[in-house]
């Protein structure tokens, strides 16, 4: 057994859709997800804790050790309700993963869930110049909708860990299932992506917020990544500068 799921409140609050996120390339759906949990003030509902997860605890900065755990929110956003998911790792045991995942969606289900989000990284390894959103669907229905969000549908690939199972696995609870994949370098967090991803989101469930927060982050992460690569620069500067120097000969 890999799944403990420790209730908060007395029960699971009805709920319109689940958005769930691990953390993965770039913290994109991770991010995300966080954001939506403070700005929507959402609820603790439950805890999910495994021994999937590395025999090791917590300090927070009041001095409190806790164990690493999934988490499950309840937010209210006008009109619309959502439970949000996440959790500080993706999980290398698979068996954990399908499991912990199962009992999600098995409460996502009780709780009158029906559409799952998944949000998660569109890898390009460079820099990107739009920062689209890239999506996929269980139901051919669903792309369509998509679409007309502004969505680049896939047409290959595959989504790994915990981020996929999420989605995919909720057609098999009679549930639709949609992943939404920011594009990103991959290589830092990428806030804009995340604004991006979560602008999507909107357009598909209703559930807007405030992104100020995110665009702080942003620019937080430009300037250090930016005083990174001018030190960078800096030291492969002085390394040629003190390189001895070649003499050629021509006889």
């Amino acid at each position: 057994m890999y799944a403990v799921v420790r209730k908060v409140s007395k029960g699971i609050p009805r709920a319109d859709f689940l958005i769930g996120a691990v953390p993965g390339a770039g913290q994109v759906g991770k991010l995300a997800v966080d954001h939506l949990i403070v700005e929507l003030r959402a609820d603790l509902v439950a805890e999910i804790y495994t021994p999937a997860f590395p025999p090791q605890i917590y300090i927070q900065s009041d001095g409190v050790a806790y164990m690493p755990r999934f988490q499950i929110y309840h937010a209210r956003a006008g009109s619309k309700s959502a439970l949000l998911f996440t959790g500080p790792a993706q999980l290398e045991n698979g068996e954990a993963s399908y499991e912990i995942i199962d009992s999600v969606l098995e409460m996502a289900k009780d709780a009158g869930v029906a559409e799952v989000y998944s949000l998660a990284a569109y890898i390009l390894g460079k820099e990107p110049t739009e920062r689209l959103v890239h999506g996929t669907a269980t139901r051919p229905e669903l792309l369509e909708r998509l679409r007309l969000a502004g969505v680049r549908t896939m047409d290959g690939g595959e989504i790994n860990g915990m981020n996929g199972l999420i989605f995919a696995m909720a057609s098999l609870k009679d549930m639709d299932g949609i992943c939404l994949l920011g594009e990103t370098a991959g290589y830092y967090v990428d806030a804009l992506s995340s604004k991006e991803v979560l602008k999507s989101l909107a357009k598909l469930s209703g559930i807007e917020v405030d992104y100020s927060r995110l665009d702080s982050l942003a620019a937080e992460a430009e300037k250090a990544i930016k005083a990174m690569m001018e030190e960078i620069s800096k030291k492969e500067e002085a390394s040629r500068d003190t390189r001895p120097g070649r003499m050629d000969y021509i006889s």
